[in-house]
């Protein structure tokens, strides 16, 4: 393999992890986003039941 090939080939298993890192930080951003949603969602009816009282 040249030297050209061989950088090639680095280059592109570069990209390749560079897009699956940004794909893993996007669902770890959704997951902490909707585990904030059910929290608030959980706060707002725990703070509806007390007012209820």
């Amino acid at each position: 393999m040249s030297g050209y090939a061989a950088v090639n080939d680095a280059f592109r298993f570069v990209e390749k992890q560079d897009t699956l890192l940004k794909q893993v930080i996007r669902m770890q951003a959704e997951k902490v986003r909707l585990q904030g949603t059910a929290e608030a969602k959980k706060e707002g009816e725990a703070s509806g039941a007390n007012s209820e009282r």
